[in-house]
């Protein structure tokens, strides 16, 4: 009973000979037959139905377009099988190696990103503190204590033993001179000092 059922089902694979040869029927016949087992095998490993039925799609081009020859009905059997394991097994590896892969250059990103601005935030600040040094004496000793030292105008007129209004003209000329001399860095300084 056993081989009359076995028979029958043998009966509806396809010919081999025919699958050798390339038949397109006989193909669709075998794609038909295998396409919905193979997909559920498929899934078993990979767990995503569309990249599933992807895995065996690829699979039915590749004995399509390819020239290997199969001896009988269970080799094509086998050879699906074992392909669609291995072409599982393999898409799993290039997705976490890509995963990997994603991980470590997102780090490596954020971290040249994060050298970048923190080599620019230096450079930032040795280009304001250079342009500060340069202002002329009295401008500059108003100004650090100013915007520094955080004083108010008539602390500086206190501290320096000038007039208020005199604080005010050299914090007005220190702005314009250091607003000229870092144009490029000035909405920073502007958010720095003002």
């Amino acid at each position: 009973r056993t081989k009359i059922a076995y028979f029958a089902i043998m009966s509806k694979t396809p010919k081999i000979h025919d699958i050798n040869v390339r038949d397109k029927k006989v193909l669709e016949l075998a794609f038909k037959e295998y396409y919905r087992p193979l997909c559920y095998y498929a899934f078993k490993f990979v767990g995503n139905l569309d990249i599933a039925k992807d895995i065996v799609q690829e699979l039915f081009v590749k004995i399509w377009d390819g020239n290997g020859l199969f001896i009988n009905e269970k080799t094509f059997h086998t050879y699906l099988y074992n392909s669609v394991r291995n072409n599982s097994l393999s898409y799993l590896e290039k997705e976490s190696n890509r995963k990997l892969i994603n991980n470590r250059l997102s780090e490596e990103i954020k971290s040249e990103a994060f050298q970048q601005i923190e080599m620019i935030d230096s450079e930032l600040i040795n280009d304001i503190y250079q342009a500060i040094e340069e202002l002329p004496g009295r401008c500059k000793e108003v100004f650090k204590l100013s915007y520094i030292q955080n004083l108010k105008v008539d602390e500086v007129a206190e501290v320096m033993g000038i007039s208020v209004n005199t604080v005010k003209t050299q914090r007005r000329i220190a702005k314009t001179v250091l607003k000229n001399r870092l144009r490029t860095h000035y909405l920073f300084i502007f958010i720095l000092f003002w």
